[in-house]
């Protein structure tokens, strides 16, 4: 039995070779954005309600169909419809001092990879104020049944399969050792 030994500049053609298709293969981030803060913060106190309730997210957001809701537990609206977009945050201006209680922002954003997301984050206001809430927005105000207040999770956020990408990468390296060996055959 003979044993074939690959010269040393044949197996740094192949080494490359599957490090360039590995790279050039290799499956998109399916990652979405992500909330990763907010003002006031998530299941905290705070003695009245801010002139502006902001959401932070882990990447920059699409400034377009930005949707941030400020409602109090009664269903009753506290946000304006001033919604603004810097970045990777999201906010809205509240319309006064609201009554005591849990306060719920519902937001619905657009990922930088233009996917949908979407949650909400709750609050609670010590101390009541003497502001009115807004007039609801008729098909906007999310509240407890609508879709802007579903979280993320009911989003299509299926990634893409992994099994062409692996196709595809057995089918370059095996065409890659096929053309190594070919001109390795050819220079002797």
């Amino acid at each position: 039995m003979i044993k074939r030994v690959f010269a040393p500049s044949t197996m740094l053609r192949i080494a490359a070779l599957s490090l360039i298709a590995t790279v050039a293969l290799a499956a998109p981030a399916g990652a979405h954005s992500v909330l990763i803060g907010s003002d006031p913060e998530a299941d905290t106190a705070v003695a009245s309600l801010p002139d502006r309730v902001s959401l932070q997210f882990n990447e920059p957001l699409q400034e377009s169909f930005a949707a941030v809701t400020l409602t109090d537990s009664e269903g009753n609206r506290w946000s304006g419809e001033d919604v603004e977009v810097r970045g990777d945050t999201v906010s809205v201006g509240v319309a006064g001092a609201g009554p005591a209680g849990t306060y719920t922002i519902a937001y619905r954003v657009i990922s930088a990879d233009s996917h949908p997301v979407s949650g909400t984050v709750e609050f609670v206001v010590t101390e009541a104020g003497d502001g009115t809430s807004l007039p609801p927005e008729p098909g906007t105000t999310p509240d407890a049944g609508s879709e802007m207040a579903e979280p993320a999770a009911a989003d299509d956020d299926s990634p893409l399969p992994v099994w062409p990408f692996i196709i595809g990468a057995v089918v370059v390296l095996a065409g890659g050792v096929a053309v190594i060996l070919r001109s390795s055959r050819s220079d002797r």
